[in-house]
């Protein structure tokens, strides 16, 4: 080198950021044009060579020992752009030659330069060290694996079995040394087992899948809910090698789920009988107080009237509310498979059964001429729009020209549906708790006030679907209730 210190071909800019850091990282390193003219040395690199074979501005083919190889490593590197752990012969100090491993990439300059050559120099025993520190991190993440509480299986493209580990062997119950180098198809004998695995692994390839629960029979004749996660096993390179497979006993949770599951059913029939009894004693009630208007009206006093306005309408409450709470505890109850429901036709019925109270309040109630459709039971979406148009009426209040906009608008993988009035709005603090049964807003001009379930009702359905509600309000400006529905399936 002549005593002299190479600098780099560009100055300032990224270029020279990353030549610094590059020679942080390596140290032994230079670069070269596409034409082969050395342009950058690192200082590291010039005690390496003999002083005349690495200089500015000459040919990438001096630094080697011959010019056969010379030749061999060039024509190689203009088939590929790049070139890895390429070994050669290099000139070195006091006219003697040493072994190394030449790495190159394509490096681009951020002022217009064009691209060039940055070549990464490792001698043998440098390259010896990075190995064994790679097989050593490789032990170290076998040994991660090999610990792991969950089971964790690798399959080459063909399906064969490339690793396993002993969380595996636990959880499936077939020894390590049985699913190793073997399809799956040799390893799982049972075919309803074959089938449901191969239904949770069967996805693209080159993406990812989540939580697919299937139930698998162990060699011992037990039975195990299992839950799949798998992910392509992509190598540094680029390429796709097979999968990993990740399993997870989730057999507790499929326990609680069940057991919840029965004591919902217990619970709905257990509604439903109540409901039944109290509903009886109830018709006789109302009816006795009727009778009693009928035959002994004109004989009572103001105060017996009044009592018995009370018992009327007590009676009549009463019965609304074991009509809502059975309405209620079947939301949860399968429906009808789901179907594509069209909610303008949903509205317009609603907009032709509310019309004598909408008249009677001088109400405008506005609905969209289009909106997507969405998948779900037509039921439970005229349920929906039912008590949300209906929660609007009953509490718009004294405001002059009221009325109520329904929106639909699409976003992502959902529709998100807003039904919006101008009203007296619901204060902050009632916001939160909105939408628990029996929570109602207090509405002194209502006639005959709600159940607080109809809003339970609505969040209700739209949480069995996957979707969510929430409020907008303020006391004052109106308010507006959203519903998002999925629309994954589709």
């Amino acid at each position: 080198m002549q005593g002299a210190k190479p600098s780099p071909p560009v100055t300032g800019g990224a270029s020279t950021q990353i030549l610094e850091w590059l020679e942080w990282l390596h140290q032994t390193i230079f670069m070269i044009s596409t034409d082969l003219e050395i342009t950058w040395v690192s200082d590291p690199l010039q005690e390496v060579f003999s002083p005349t074979a690495l200089n500015l501005g000459d040919s990438f083919n001096t630094i080697f020992a011959s010019h056969e190889q010379a030749t061999r490593v060039v024509q190689t590197l203009r088939e590929r752009s790049y070139l890895t752990r390429e070994l050669v012969t290099l000139k070195g100090q006091a006219a003697g030659t040493f072994p190394a491993f030449l790495d190159v990439v394509t490096f681009d300059h951020d002022q217009g330069r064009g691209p060039s050559y940055l070549i990464v120099v490792r001698s043998v025993e440098e390259q010896a060290r990075c190995d064994r520190s790679q097989d050593e991190a490789e032990s170290y993440l076998g040994g991660i694996l090999h610990s792991s509480p969950e089971a964790v299986i690798a399959f080459d493209p063909g399906g064969v079995v490339t690793y396993a580990n002993p969380a595996a062997e636990r959880l499936i119950g077939i020894p390590v040394e049985v699913m190793l180098r073997k399809p799956i198809g040799l390893w799982v004998q049972d075919r309803t087992n074959l089938e449901r695995i191969i239904s949770a692994l069967r996805v693209d390839t080159s993406r990812k899948i989540y939580g697919q629960d299937f139930e698998f029979h162990r060699g011992d004749g037990t039975a195990v809910w299992i839950s799949v996660s798998a992910s392509p096993l992509r190598m540094h390179d680029g390429t796709t090698q097979g999968m990993v497979v990740f399993l997870r006993n989730v057999t507790e949770r499929h326990q609680i789920a069940q057991s919840l599951a029965r004591k919902n059913i217990e619970l709905e029939n257990y509604v439903h009988v109540v409901s039944h009894d109290l509903r009886s004693p109830l018709t006789s009630v109302l009816g006795f107080a009727q009778l009693l208007r009928r035959q002994a009206g004109d004989l009572l006093d103001e105060k017996s009237l009044h009592f018995l306005n009370r018992i009327e309408k007590g009676s009549q409450m009463m019965g609304n509310l074991i009509t809502d709470l059975l309405q209620f505890s079947r939301v949860s109850q399968k429906q009808d498979p789901p179907e594509l429901v069209d909610v303008v036709q949903i509205l317009r019925q609603l907009c032709s059964e509310l019309k004598p109270r909408l008249d009677e309040k001088k109400l405008r109630l506005e609905i969209p001429t289009d909106a997507p459709m969405v998948k779900g039971s037509r039921t439970e979406m005229y349920q929906v729009f039912s008590n949300l148009i209906g929660n609007a009426i009953s509490h718009m209040g004294s405001v002059s020209n009221p009325l109520i906009q329904v929106r639909a608008k699409q976003a992502d993988d959902e529709v998100i549906f807003s039904v919006r009035d101008n009203g007296r709005g619901i204060p902050g603090e009632l916001q939160e708790n909105i939408f628990e049964i029996f929570r109602s807003y207090p509405n002194p001009d209502e006639k005959n006030p709600g159940t607080g379930i109809g809003l339970a009702i609505v969040r209700k359905i739209s949480e069995n679907a996957g979707g969510r509600v929430w409020v907008e309000s303020a006391p004052g400006f109106g308010t507006t209730f959203f519903i998002s529905i999925p629309q994954r399936g589709q």
